[in-house]
């Protein structure tokens, strides 16, 4: 998931992009439909409702922030490929 995440930024207009369009993006390269995202499981001891899917990718979104791969922009929910994230595409690009 880390990679085609990256990918659907380094991909994107002015490298960024609103979480739903990196659903829509992330399902493309995955192969799955928006049922995928939309299906919610109990968690935790008050046994909440969360999608895990999305869950994921805001995980590895923060982890690409503290690896200097992503930066949020101003917009909420919107995040951008940082000079370093383009490097990264770079060397994984043949």
């Amino acid at each position: 998931l880390f990679e085609p995440l990256l990918e659907a930024y380094g991909s994107a207009q002015e490298g960024q992009l609103a979480n739903h369009e990196l659903y829509a993006r992330l399902s493309a390269a995955l192969d799955v439909d928006e049922a995928f995202w939309a299906a919610k499981e109990p968690v935790g001891r008050s046994q909440e409702l969360i999608c895990i899917p999305k869950r994921r990718v805001r995980w590895l979104q923060q982890t690409m922030k503290e690896l200097g791969l992503l930066e949020r922009t101003a917009d909420r929910g919107v995040w951008r490929v940082t000079a370093r994230g383009q490097e990264q595409l770079a060397r994984n690009r043949p």
